[in-house]
């Protein structure tokens, strides 16, 4: 929701969509672990809309997620 993003991230509401969602901005260092693991503890609550590397990123470790938990 938004409000726990606001309340977890530091960053800025670029967008309010007419869904109820919202574009939300951030910056942080690339590799930063910290970063990456709170974004992931969102679920799929959030997408990374960008960069692609990040977007990327987050697709592979769903992935690995999705392999371990297969029956």
């Amino acid at each position: 929701t938004r409000g726990t993003v606001e309340e977890y991230l530091s960053g800025c509401v670029e967008a309010e969509l007419a869904d109820g969602s919202f574009i939300f901005s951030i910056e942080f260092p690339e590799e930063e672990r910290l970063w990456f693991s709170l974004l992931l503890s969102f679920g799929d609550d959030i997408e990374v809309i960008e960069p692609e590397a990040l977007r990327q990123r987050m697709r592979e470790h769903a992935g690995q997620i999705e392999r371990l938990y297969r029956a």
